[in-house]
């Protein structure tokens, strides 16, 4: 009987975003892999029942029980994490399916299947990817092994697990993925079609706000740069917060500030034009499959 890794995601296949991004690359890779008696499961909210992909349907986040309960608390995606965990957690139960490693990325939903662990059949291994900027104390009973991408966040929980004299593993991975190279794209073909008339580009990927991703504050130190620089913003700009940042960015550099919203399988395009990358995943490169660290982590006995 072959050992089953699953790879838990609820907003994949329908929201653009880096979270749902990290697993579908990683899930798609996995799934190349030759790995003996080793099978990868993707559950996921909604989307196409492919092989090995399984649909657990829950509330969306932004359907009404979602927001109703996110007046008393947490957020939005608090409770659809919440709901997709516990869906999960219910259809392993119910079908005694069996895994040995359920990979997450979501935070809620990795608190709470860490939490009711005791009735998942086999005593799993819960890995948890922390890509956000939660501390040590917010994730500590998230997961067994944590995969930490951002050496600040490393250096914090290995601090924490020792102070604290934990039974948890930390590993530092910026990348699941091994090293490969963008498509051959000629540079000057793709500025003119995207409308680029500077030398040099600063490139970055996300959601277009001043929150989180500080897209204001990338604005205000680009144009300070000289003419021979561009601003690419690549991603969603929703609501007045978007227009905000957008206006901002007319307003500080003009015709070198430019915003692309284009499908994820021609985004390896955007990348190819960038001298300079801030606040990106690289999710189109031609990838050449999983990191030897990262399959060890997924198939490594709990310890």
């Amino acid at each position: 009987m072959s050992k089953k890794i699953a790879i838990l995601c609820s907003g994949l296949d329908n929201v653009l975003r880096g979270y749902e991004t990290h697993c579908r690359t990683l899930f798609d890779c996995l799934a190349q892999e030759s790995i003996t008696d080793t099978e990868f499961i993707l559950f996921k909210r909604e989307g196409e029942k492919k092989k090995n992909e399984v649909v657990l349907k829950v509330p969306y986040r932004s359907d009404f029980l979602c927001q109703y309960l996110a007046k008393f608390r947490g957020d939005l995606l608090y409770w659809e994490y919440l709901f997709f965990a516990l869906r999960f957690i219910g259809h392993c139960f119910l079908f005694r399916k069996k895994f040995v490693t359920i990979a997450l990325i979501e935070p809620m939903a990795a608190k709470t299947i860490y939490k009711f662990r005791w009735l998942l059949p086999g005593k799993p291994k819960i890995v948890f990817t922390h890509g956000v900027w939660n501390q040590p104390f917010d994730n500590i009973n998230n997961a067994d092994v944590f995969h930490e991408v951002s050496i600040e966040n490393y250096s914090a929980m290995k601090a924490y697990v020792a102070e604290n004299k934990l039974n948890k593993e930390v590993i530092l991975l910026p990348h699941f993925l091994k090293d490969d190279q963008l498509p051959p794209y000629d540079k000057n073909e793709l500025k003119k079609q995207f409308g680029i008339i500077t030398p040099k580009v600063i490139l970055s990927v996300g959601a277009i706000n001043r929150g989180h991703k500080r897209m204001d504050y990338l604005i205000n130190e680009v144009s300070k740069l000289s003419d021979e620089w561009s601003l690419v913003v690549c991603g969603s700009a929703k609501g007045k917060e978007g227009e905000i940042v957008l206006n901002l960015g007319k307003e500080k550099m003009g015709n070198r500030f430019i915003q692309l919203f284009i499908p994820r399988e021609e985004i390896s395009k955007v990348y190819a034009l960038a001298d300079i990358f801030v606040l990106i995943f690289n999710e189109s490169y031609k990838w050449s499959g999983v990191r030897k660290e990262y399959l060890d982590m997924l198939l490594s006995p709990k310890k």
